[in-house]
């Protein structure tokens, strides 16, 4: 989930792994913490027209699994390797389509 100021800017974010991490494993009480407490404030953004390629090098240098993306400053969404591999195995099995098809009239 990402976290927005009142401009509905990004501010932070925090996934399963932050709550599990932080809270889960050391035993504590969930009710005893708010969003605040446990949200990554360092985050790396991209701009909604940013490449796949691009995307995937700033997940892998950063070892993170979501990125938010944002338009004109404001989020407008959040990219997942899980997307990301969606998108990929589609245009492969396209592009084996038309590999196939070109290897037959040919």
């Amino acid at each position: 989930m990402v976290v927005v100021d009142t401009a509905g800017r990004p501010a932070g974010i925090v996934t399963d792994r932050d709550i599990v991490v932080s809270i889960v494993a050391d035993g504590d009480n969930p009710a005893d913490f708010v969003v605040e407490d446990i949200m990554s404030k360092n985050l790396h953004l991209i701009q909604e027209d940013e490449s796949i390629f691009e995307i995937l090098k700033i997940l892998g240098k950063h070892s993170i699994r979501r990125v938010p993306v944002l338009r004109k400053g404001k989020l407008v969404g959040i990219v997942s390797v899980d997307d990301l591999i969606v998108v990929i195995t589609t245009e492969l099995s396209n592009l084996a389509s038309a590999l196939s098809s070109t290897s037959k009239v040919l």
